[in-house]
């Protein structure tokens, strides 16, 4: 029976897994060495906040991009009725201006999370001197937007794209200018 030697230096020559003659630890350093290797090979943890965040916001801005300009509605269902409402939305940066027939337009601001799923907005503005926030999810395809919000301010956000008892579906089609 063969016994190792305890006390080792590493610049002795040792014998390495296959027999011959080198420098190292032996099967423990090749083994040693695959380690390191695979631990390096791995990514650890998460990448750096700073990363996703840009991630994030380059995304937040395509979307915004995609949306600038004017959309009226070519279709409004509210509690699953249709509406003869002639509504208009402009995107301009990170205002919206909302004008319903025959009233004053309202101006707010809206902040997009493409990275949900549907993806959610939410539009805010002043109503008679009261803020209000309306929760909604919307999709945007080519010259398409839906917008699907609550009802009425304090009502969750819809899951899915349906007029049901509490939320308004919203189709609208983008002006040509």
């Amino acid at each position: 029976m063969r016994t190792m030697k305890q006390e080792s230096r590493c610049d002795e020559p040792v014998k390495t897994c296959r027999g011959q003659r080198g420098r190292g630890l032996g099967r423990q350093g090749g083994i040693l060495t695959w380690l390191i290797l695979l631990m390096l090979s791995v990514p650890c943890g998460r990448p750096a906040a700073g990363n996703e965040t840009a991630g994030a916001e380059a995304a937040v801005e395509a979307e915004r991009a995609r949306l600038q300009g004017t959309w009226t509605t070519a279709e409004v269902i509210t509690a699953g009725k249709k509406e003869a409402l002639a509504t208009s939305l402009e995107f301009k940066g990170q205002e919206v201006t909302i004008q319903i027939q025959g009233q004053a337009p309202l101006k707010g601001a809206y902040a997009l999370d493409p990275s949900q799923s549907p993806a959610t907005m939410e539009i805010t503005f002043m109503n008679n001197g009261t803020k209000v926030v309306l929760p909604a999810i919307y999709q945007c395809q080519g010259d398409v937007f839906q917008l699907c919000h609550s009802h009425h301010e304090g009502e969750p956000r819809p899951t899915a794209f349906e007029a049901g008892e509490k939320s308004v579906l919203a189709v609208f089609k983008r002006k040509k200018p």
